[in-house]
């Protein structure tokens, strides 16, 4: 999956798989993928069964590991045809993958491969009669490596695959491979990924010089999804990766600045710290207090909020959660109840917001952290808020700190958390002195 870079870009990884990142993942597997478990475990115990039987016959021809090579005529020496090795190097303009997913199409694309089978077992003679003409283990290396960085976290080396694993030639004509893969991205962009890819070939023939070699392969998926699809219907589980751009604050989008950005000129409003700010409000969503809401609500458009609701609900509908990472911070949330609770708690019926007007007089504002108190006549309530952005000064308000008055307050309330109060603006300050 690739596209343009962008600035400072919001990244998000939808695994349905529990856990994406560092921390493994926890599922409960079900009878029929306890069987596909045991079924892999039986066919790879029983190829290094058959590797280590004819391994411990090849020891019995050639003597003991310490006499081979010996100077004495009479111990055989190292078989030449111990290990037989590949180098590939290939050049692409695209990465795709063998289910037609185009990964990379930008720059200059090596992927090399070095590959190496280590022979465990071969009859002494060419004898045609033989069960097993063949025993071997492959081991190799695939890289990844671009020209033009991509990924979650942006890099030229893209993705690196292990492989390991059995074969077995045998009644001359037939091949059964079970090799065990890796698939990890240096990139950050998915989980690393286990696959088993056993195969069954037939070496016909019936053609002289020509041959076919139908196989029969099977893949599996061990652990986390390789598949790029979100489809509930034919996956039980999976992931993509998505990108938020920051939009750009010029002429010819003056419109979408004042409606969503009113304030974007100042330091303190860019949309660096809007996106940053909603990153904090999927976190305090997911674990922090009803008042750790209410702190964010006040200071993020409502709007904002109502979206990143209906996106967690699109979420939980997908039976899917998420991982956001901006600049060099990350939350992931645990699991689709982590995301459905969180929804809930951030929808407008969750969140009351109102105005009230109190008459009393202001104990004391603190500029800097734009706080005040304020007491209510005749009772000895003492409301906090916070001094809001259309009050450029807040110090102002410590000009008539002791004065009788009448205040109307904004309001917000989150769940069953305590009542957040800003003063908006000064005309909502009347003097009854």
């Amino acid at each position: 999956m690739a596209g343009d870079d962008v600035k400072n870009p919001v990244r998000a990884i939808l695994p349905h798989d529990p856990q994406f990142g560092s921390t493994r993942s926890r599922h409960r597997l079900s009878p029929i993928r306890n069987m596909q478990k045991l079924r892999y475990i039986f066919i790879n115990a029983l190829v290094a069964l058959l590797a280590l039987s004819g391994a411990a016959t090849r020891a019995a021809e050639q003597g003991s590991l310490s006499d081979i090579n010996a100077l004495s005529p009479t111990k055989r020496a190292f078989p030449q045809d111990f290990v037989h090795g590949l180098v590939n190097l290939e050049f692409s303009d695209y990465h795709l993958t063998p289910r037609g997913i185009n990964l990379q199409n930008r720059g200059l694309i090596f992927q090399p491969l070095v590959r190496l089978d280590w022979n465990l077992y071969k009859p002494a003679t060419a004898a045609t009669n033989v069960f097993i003409n063949d025993l071997y283990v492959t081991t190799a290396v695939w890289n990844d490596i671009d020209t033009v960085r991509s990924g979650v976290r942006p890099g030229h080396w893209n993705e690196i695959d292990f492989t390991v694993g059995p074969n077995v030639r045998f009644l001359n004509d037939w091949t059964l491979e079970s090799p065990f893969t890796a698939f990890r991205s240096e990139t950050a962009s998915f989980e690393t990924c286990w696959a088993w890819d056993p195969r069954l070939t037939y070496h016909d023939h019936f053609i002289k010089n020509f041959s076919v070699n139908p196989y029969v392969e099977f893949f599996y998926e061990l652990h986390e999804k390789i598949t790029v699809i979100l489809v509930p219907s034919k996956s039980q589980s999976s992931y993509f990766g998505f990108e938020f751009e920051l939009p750009c604050l010029n002429a010819e989008n003056a419109i979408d600045q004042v409606d969503l950005f009113p304030d974007a000129p100042k330091p303190e409003n860019r949309p660096e710290v809007a996106m940053e700010k909603l990153e904090k409000l999927l976190q305090v969503a997911a674990l922090g207090s009803d008042d750790d809401i209410a702190e964010l609500v006040d200071e993020i458009h409502p709007r904002a909020v109502k979206k990143t609701s209906e996106f967690l609900d699109y979420l939980a509908e997908q039976d899917a959660w998420c991982a956001v990472e901006f600049n060099e911070t990350i939350f992931r949330f645990g699991s689709v109840e982590q995301v459905i609770e969180s929804a809930e708690r951030l929808r407008s019926n969750n969140i009351k917001e109102f105005d009230e007007t109190h008459r009393g007089e202001f104990q004391g504002v603190l500029p800097k952290s734009r706080t005040f108190e304020f007491k209510v006549l005749d009772q000895d309530h003492i409301l906090r808020g916070k001094v809001g952005p259309e009050i450029e000064d807040a110090d102002v308000l410590n000009k008539i700190v002791h004065k009788h008055l009448t205040a109307k307050f904004h309001v917000i309330q989150v769940g069953q958390g305590t009542p957040r109060f800003t003063l908006q603006r000064m005309a909502d300050i009347t003097d009854q002195s």
